[in-house]
């Protein structure tokens, strides 16, 4: 899931969304919205594996998926780079638990 986030704004960066959201192109604000997802992402990831021990996997695993692919969606809709980075943020947080998540369930 990580690996298509990654590619995602890579993508993006090549159909110009630096320009398409106001971005500074001398500045490090694309690079701070690439690694920004990774902050939410290990700050959640061992809570994230402690509520899958008290709530029923599947069901959990399910809501994270359906939360992660609506701001996924959300992503590609967004107008501004505070949005950007609110949804990278977003992202983390509901990734967090997926790999995890599934490992531990298989």
């Amino acid at each position: 899931m990580n690996f298509m986030d990654r590619v995602g704004i890579g993508n993006a960066r090549l159909f110009k969304i630096e320009e398409d959201l106001g971005m500074d192109p001398n500045s490090n604000q694309f690079q701070l919205a690439v690694s920004i997802l990774f902050v939410t992402y290990c700050l959640f990831e061992t809570p994230s594996n402690l509520i899958i021990k008290k709530l029923k996997p599947a069901r959990y695993l399910a809501g994270l998926v359906l939360i992660w692919g609506i701001i996924a969606v959300c992503t590609g809709l967004v107008q501004s780079y505070a949005a950007l980075i609110a949804c990278r943020l977003l992202l983390g947080l509901f990734e967090a638990g997926l790999f995890p998540g599934i490992m531990l369930y298989l």
